[in-house]
């Protein structure tokens, strides 16, 4: 089955034949970043769960998109002086990201 250790077989034996499927799963909700850890980190036979408690530890959990839009519409009504960025111009997030960051 893929993704479960099998009873018998090393943690690394689990990555190589399933634990890919697993991954790419949960490679929707985090990082880059994280799953380049979490890779690293199975390779060398930690379990699944020991990766992503290592890779969140070293990593971290970013709060994301709508989170930095909160925080900076907080920071503007509290006087900061800065503005949002209009929809299209550079730096401003894509339709395609907002549209992503809503799960």
């Amino acid at each position: 089955m893929p993704g479960i250790e099998i009873k018998g077989r090393s943690k690394r034996a689990n990555y190589r034949h399933g634990g890919s499927a697993q991954l790419q799963e949960h490679s929707k909700k985090h990082s880059k970043k994280h799953m380049t850890a979490m890779k690293a980190d199975m390779s060398k036979g930690k379990s699944f769960k020991e990766a992503h408690s290592s890779a969140m530890s070293r990593v971290g959990a970013r709060d994301g998109l709508w989170a930095n839009i909160h925080a900076k519409r907080k920071r503007i009504a509290s006087g900061s002086g800065e503005k949002m960025r209009s929809p299209g111009s550079a730096g401003a997030p894509t339709a395609k990201a907002l549209k992503n960051s809503q799960t």
